[in-house]
């Protein structure tokens, strides 16, 4: 009985083998993990002082809004996005994407120009692994939006 009881002390006291890092949900941590997958720099905040990152992925450019920070730290969301001049047949495709797609959405605004939007949520915490993901996401996204929606141009 004893032995069992060590056993068990010991499963609970050694840290989890899949334990991840978490990441700080501050504007720099998210620019660390997006220098990993292109260019990327801290821009000035936006008209409602909200931090913004740059950057550039596969030869396309990208920003990154935060929400729900406070002081520039513990933000709860970050959205990414693109925008696009738009080609002729923009609203088929755009309809046909946010039909097929699970990830990142897309609009036409008043001007013509094209958005391509991809949400991620921070509260309460994202380990580092989760985040690459979540930008693994946004490049595989953004590159697949851009090839299909200029394809008939090339």
């Amino acid at each position: 009985m004893a032995a069992r009881a060590l056993a068990l002390s010991l499963i609970l006291l050694a840290p989890a083998a899949h334990a991840q890092e978490m990441l700080s949900t501050t504007p720099q941590a998210v620019l660390s993990v997006a220098q990993g997958f292109g260019s990327a720099q801290m821009d000035a905040p936006d008209h409602n002082g909200r931090p913004i990152i740059s950057g550039m992925v596969d030869g396309t450019r990208y920003g990154i809004l935060f929400y729900g920070c406070e002081n520039g730290a513990d933000c709860d969301s970050i959205q990414f996005f693109a925008s696009f001049t738009s080609p002729n047949n923009a609203l088929d495709f755009l309809n046909e994407w946010n039909a097929d797609q699970r990830f990142g959405s897309a609009y036409r605004e008043d001007d013509g120009d094209v958005i391509l939007h991809y949400s991620a949520n921070l509260d309460f915490g994202v380990s580092r692994r989760n985040m690459e993901d979540t930008f693994d996401i946004w490049q595989l996204t953004l590159t697949d939006f851009a090839d299909r929606m200029f394809s008939d141009q090339k």
